[in-house]
């Protein structure tokens, strides 16, 4: 069996005044989850979905419908800076 879980939905509510933060430096226990999945002896895929941006917020908008040069503005940046967090955080824990 096989499963997509994407931690970041359980704490998205734009009316709340959420917004996305790079991998480990949010509210999302990345750490706790990780050493879960090792300690059951997880060793598949992990899928980094980056909504976070580094000088900007996306919209509700841009979420629902991504497309466009201000979507994708400071993208690649910011998913560069979530995969370093997340390879020493999964470093950290021994993984």
């Amino acid at each position: 069996m096989k499963a997509l879980y994407d931690p970041g939905n359980d704490m998205w509510d734009p009316d709340a005044g959420i917004e996305a933060v790079a991998i480990g430096s949010g509210r999302v226990d990345y750490r706790g989850l990780f050493q879960r999945l090792l300690d059951n002896g997880y060793d598949d895929y992990l899928v980094v979905e980056t909504h976070y941006r580094l000088h900007t917020a996306l919209t509700e908008e841009q979420l629902k419908r991504p497309m466009g040069a201000s979507f994708s503005d400071g993208g690649k940046e910011a998913s560069e800076q979530c995969v370093r967090s997340l390879k020493d955080l999964l470093r950290e824990l021994g993984a």
